[in-house]
């Protein structure tokens, strides 16, 4: 099952690796498209590569959601537990 390919916390890691990678090249590509100089051709891949990689994640992101509605996830306490319920 993909919840247990990768530990909360890694994930958690991975995520925000992938999060800073779009800021940066989504940054990169709108400034290459707000001014007249060529694109780069590694630009180009990388954002094509970086949407791929996009199916994957969400793949394991979708694998974490509880199945029980309501439930919240492993790494995420309750209201409850904060009450000390």
């Amino acid at each position: 099952m993909l919840s247990q390919i990768i530990s909360d916390r890694a994930r958690k890691i991975v995520y925000a690796v992938y999060a800073l990678a779009g800021v940066v090249l989504g940054s990169v590509y709108v400034a290459y498209q707000s001014t007249p100089a060529e694109q780069p051709e590694w630009l180009t891949v990388a954002v094509a590569v970086f949407a791929y990689l996009g199916t994957a994640f969400g793949a394991l992101a979708g694998g974490n959601v509880p199945s029980v509605p309501g439930l919240p996830a492993s790494d995420t306490p309750s209201p409850d537990d904060e009450l000390g319920a």
